[in-house]
């Protein structure tokens, strides 16, 4: 795809199990993971996608798409106070498939925060909007949950573009946390109005 899309064209629905491949896809772009570490570890990643109960499940995401129906990015959000229990699950099978052990590692979320875990956009639809649209839809969405007091994130402090990102939508810097075996800037934004629903 080489011409831009519009804004009007893309919609965002919950995920469904179907959509594991792609979740899977997306979690593992997120965290910088090259073509060859995706493909390998692929197999074993849709299928923590397609359970109910981790970080990482299809029942924690978005799926941005086109008219076409084609998939252009996904992004996994959920209420912080059920982090602790899923990622003790998530994990446990990470480790047991013969990943690295996290599961001794600090929280990156906690009650009342919405957190937005990972978000990845297909190459062909970078830079045309929608991960910002994804993003807003989703801080409206969270702060519409009973008990959410503030939306958070995580960002690679030696990824400053990114951190710049995500300062132009409202988000401010917060603590540093030590997660995946290094250090991560937290970010948070504050409610300022009343917001909308997310696109269901």
């Amino acid at each position: 795809m080489n011409q831009a899309i519009s804004q009007n064209t893309i919609r965002i629905r919950r995920a469904a199990l179907a959509d594991a491949p792609f979740i899977a896809w997306g979690f593992m772009t997120a965290m910088w993971m090259d073509e060859s570490d995706i493909e390998q570890r692929m197999s074993h990643l849709v299928l923590l996608a397609e359970r109910d109960d981790t970080l990482y499940s299809w029942r924690h995401a978005w799926v941005a798409e086109d008219e076409r129906g084609e998939a252009a990015a996904v992004l996994i959000a959920y209420d912080g106070a059920s982090y602790r229990a899923a990622a003790q699950r998530t994990f446990t099978y990470v480790r047991d498939a013969g990943g690295p052990d996290f599961t001794q590692m600090e929280q990156e979320a906690g009650p009342g925060e919405w957190y937005l875990d990972s978000l990845a956009v297909r190459p062909a639809f970078r830079h045309q909007g929608i991960a910002r649209r994804m993003l807003e839809e989703s801080i409206r969405h969270g702060l519409r949950q009973q008990g959410i007091e503030r939306v958070t994130l995580v960002v690679d402090p030696a990824h400053t573009w990114v951190e710049q990102f995500y300062a132009s939508l409202g988000f401010r810097p917060a603590e540093l946390i030590h997660i995946f075996g290094q250090d991560f800037r937290k970010m948070e934004y504050i409610d300022q109005q009343e917001p909308d629903i997310l696109t269901s």
